[in-house]
């Protein structure tokens, strides 16, 4: 029997060998199956924001940063978000996507509209700060939808470039004074 295990080792060794290579995409081309997404960075908004509260006995103000998380994009988008793919407006190879949209007048008017809803009582509550970012996220993605069709009829006044989705807002500063 002991014949037998060297033969069975090297036989067991060789077929993990070549499962990995094909699941690899090393023999056999590439695997098959979801694309690779790739991850973007949390842009936080250029500027600081500055709203009146819907407070009507006293003037009360929201000072607060805003960042955004954006869902994963596929490779194509990645290469115009990021400016990879070199083949910006005029070739620059500047990423485009997150300075645009730290930026975006859609996005800050968004922001401006959405937070000057809500009483001080509100924005000093966790559920007040939750909801902000609800309706935030609603804003965003109505806005993206937007964006698309402008793209997709051939507009040109979509500013921001590739589709991209706000996944999460938050918060690196927020005052109620």
């Amino acid at each position: 029997m002991t014949k037998l295990k060297l033969p069975i080792i090297i036989a067991i060794v060789a077929i993990a060998l070549f499962a990995g290579l094909k699941v690899s995409g090393v023999i056999g081309g590439a695997p098959e199956g979801p694309l690779k997404k790739h991850v973007v960075q949390p842009v936080p908004f250029a500027e600081e924001f500055i709203v009146n509260t819907k407070d009507t006995d006293r003037q009360i103000f929201l000072s607060f940063n805003v960042f955004m998380t954006l869902a994963p994009m596929d490779e194509e988008h990645w290469l115009i978000w990021s400016g990879a793919g070199g083949g910006g407006h005029g070739g620059a190879t500047e990423a485009p996507g997150p300075p645009k949209l730290a930026t975006y007048a859609r996005y800050r008017d968004a922001v401006n509209v959405v937070a000057s809803g809500f009483t001080a009582a509100e924005l000093r509550s966790e559920e007040g700060k939750l909801q902000l970012k609800r309706e935030l996220l609603d804003e965003f993605a109505a806005i993206a939808e937007r964006d698309e069709a402008e793209a997709k009829a051939g507009a040109e006044s979509h500013e921001v470039g590739p589709p991209y989705h706000v996944q999460d807002v938050g918060f690196t500063k927020f005052v109620v004074s």
